[in-house]
């Protein structure tokens, strides 16, 4: 068995506990000796794993860990509605900019497919301009010869 114990990044005193066969893979935190600005001294048995990501998230939110459980045991004690509320509508928020994303690559797609559709009429018209028989240029893509004329009357004016 070995003992570990120090300082984390915060400046929190790790108790020493003991490591082996019965270990539960956590740390107990207590506030170093110092005094205290106004808040009691309290001591947590977390995971290491949950206390690194927790030092991770608080690191990228611009605080520390202590603000950031503060802050979530005051949310929590606000009411487990509005938490549940709150991942709902972060859920929510996620799922609209999936929609957004998709309708966006959509809207792409669609510009693109109009503008290969103008570029095959041009090249349609021009073809049966330059002597092309219509069953040729349908043959030679694809489609039927209804389609070409389709095509090539549909830009041409009426008399």
């Amino acid at each position: 068995m070995s003992v570990r114990a120090g300082i984390d990044g915060d400046g929190l005193a790790v108790r020493p506990r003991c490591v082996g066969r019965d270990d539960r893979d956590h740390v107990s935190l207590l506030r170093p000796s110092m005094p205290s600005r106004g808040t009691p001294r309290q001591a947590i048995r977390i995971p290491d794993d949950l206390w690194e990501r927790l030092g991770a998230a608080a690191e990228e939110a611009g605080t520390d860990r202590s603000a950031l459980l503060r802050e979530l045991a005051e949310r929590y004690l606000a009411g487990p509605r509005d938490i549940e509320q709150e991942r709902r509508e972060r859920k929510h928020a996620r799922r609209l900019v999936e929609l957004r994303l998709v309708h966006d690559g959509f809207e792409r797609q669609l510009a693109q497919t109009e503008r290969l559709h103008e570029a095959r009429d041009r090249q349609i018209r021009a073809d049966v301009d330059a002597g092309v028989t219509v069953d040729q240029v349908a043959e030679a893509l694809h489609i039927t010869a209804a389609e070409v004329r389709a095509i090539i009357e549909r830009d041409q004016p009426s008399t």
